[in-house]
């Protein structure tokens, strides 16, 4: 049962969040060290300059935070890839790493700052105090995010599904009767190239660099179609199908080509009868999803 929880997806902090944590945590500790004063520091000489040395240690965890939830992400882009991140990597990575390397960083930033000599013993009381301070708050708190984002997009998906799919109606391609319409063309942006194609046909749209990829279903099989334009040209062409709306920043779908939508804690997903793929759902996007399946 651990090992399957540990397992489950969970967000990638962003840069700018794994910052602002940072901050936040080295404002803290600052603050607990000045105010209580705790493993002896008040019998440390020279008390007038206690309180600026003592705030360094926010520093040194602000510094560390930084380096990891920024610079590792940017050196080891794959393995630090959001969709594939999960709770034990952040409890590691962004746990057990953390607290490893300021205690660390906290033993040679004590021996600069009040002349203390390296030993061994000084490294466990540091990784002792470290973790008894701040881990078990840590993981306390991990915990309590990824169920609560858990517990709420599970319902979102289930509010989405019995609008998708009411009551005795069978959630199957079968359901799928998309209304036909004019076909719709998608000049590239050199003026070269052309994609016409019906937007019934459409599952979803996806942003690729310069280019717009388009997976169409047509005559039962899936064909792609790529056309070197951005994505808001794309969903302008496409402004008067209500059906296809835009779901994600990289991502336009196709309504009434949807069979389900499926939550865990990272966020919404949606799928389709004719392909594998499932296209991430932006949470500024649910309540236009809402509105549309409503309305049908």
């Amino acid at each position: 049962m651990v090992s399957g929880t540990l397992s489950q997806l969970h967000p990638l902090p962003c840069k700018r969040d794994t910052v602002v944590t940072g901050a936040v945590l080295g404002a803290i500790i600052s603050l607990f060290l000045i105010i209580f004063e705790p493993f002896g520091i008040n019998n440390v000489p020279d008390s007038a300059t206690l309180n600026m040395v003592l705030a360094g240690y926010g520093v040194v965890t602000f510094l560390i935070v930084a380096f990891t939830g920024v610079l590792l992400p940017m050196l080891f882009p794959r393995f630090y890839h959001p969709a594939r991140w999960t709770l034990l990597k952040d409890l590691f990575f962004y746990g057990l790493l953390n607290f490893l390397l300021v205690s660390i960083a906290n033993v040679f930033y004590s021996a600069w700052a009040f002349d203390y000599a390296l030993s061994w013993g000084r490294f466990v009381f540091a990784v002792f105090s470290t973790f008894s301070v701040g881990f078990l708050p840590f993981v306390i708190l991990l915990l309590v995010r990824h169920n609560r984002l858990l517990r709420h997009n599970l319902k979102m998906a289930g509010d989405l599904n019995s609008q998708l799919h009411p009551a005795g109606v069978r959630a199957d391609v079968t359901t799928v009767q998309p209304v036909r319409s004019d076909m719709v063309t998608i000049r590239s942006d050199n003026g070269y190239d052309t994609v016409s194609f019906c937007p019934a046909d459409l599952l979803y749209a996806e942003s690729a660099d310069n280019y717009v990829r388009l997976v169409l279903l047509e005559q039962g099989a899936v064909r792609m179609a790529m056309v070197r334009q951005t994505m808001k040209v794309a969903e302008e062409h496409l402004s008067e199908c209500p059906q296809i709306v835009r779901c994600h920043r990289s991502y336009m779908v196709n309504l009434e080509r949807v069979t389900s939508f499926t939550g865990n804690a990272q966020g919404l997903k949606l799928s389709f009868a004719d392909t594998d793929v499932q296209v991430p759902v932006s949470r500024s996007a649910v309540n236009g999803i809402k509105a549309l399946l409503s309305a049908t």
